[in-house]
């Protein structure tokens, strides 16, 4: 019962959102609609009572995005469902990320390279740990922040080890580097 109570909160607070944005927006090109981690509490027919509350307009095109993480309870959801696993980058994959997301600038402190070797690793293969990291450096590079210099941010970032369990390291970093800055 719990979930069935869940999935008519869930399809009423999309009725509203979508009611509001149709009314703050006077031209609308397209509605994407994410629905993270649903995907295991819903059944097929869930799926078509969240179309009916959607507008059906041809000037409004509507895709919906179901996610789920891997569950043994889940049922299984016939139709248009595609399967598409995500696996960790590899070492080189993050490297290049982050080398593209990093002000040049870092590339003028000695001993970058082993330094950008270690944040690619701490990242674990997850492009969303490196951006942020590459954001809070670079927003340091960029700006007059306190303590922080080019080279401590990037040594922070290569060698830290404190974060709270099941954060990510980088994650954590970045958040720390910044905090004081707000």
């Amino acid at each position: 019962m719990k979930v069935e109570e869940e999935l008519e909160s869930l399809k009423h607070r999309i009725k509203a959102k979508l009611e509001d944005k149709k009314r703050s927006t006077a031209r609308k090109k397209y509605l994407l609609l994410v629905l993270d981690d649903e995907g295991n509490k819903m059944k097929d027919n869930d799926l078509q009572d969240i179309r009916a509350v959607l507008p059906s307009d041809d000037r409004t095109p509507v895709k919906i995005l179901v996610t789920r993480r891997k569950s043994e309870e889940a049922p299984i959801i016939e139709g248009n469902a595609k399967e598409v696993t995500f696996e960790p980058l590899s070492f080189e994959g993050s490297l290049t990320i982050l080398e593209n997301s990093i002000d040049k600038k870092f590339r003028n402190i000695q001993g970058f390279e082993d330094l950008f070797d270690a944040i690619a690793k701490k990242s674990k293969g997850l492009p969303a740990a490196i951006t942020v990291m590459a954001g809070a450096l670079n927003y340091i590079a960029r700006h007059s922040s306190g303590d922080w210099t080019m080279e401590s941010a990037l040594e922070k970032a290569a060698y830290y080890e404190k974060a709270d369990k099941g954060v990510n390291l980088l994650i954590s970093c970045a958040y720390e580097m910044l905090r004081p800055l707000q």
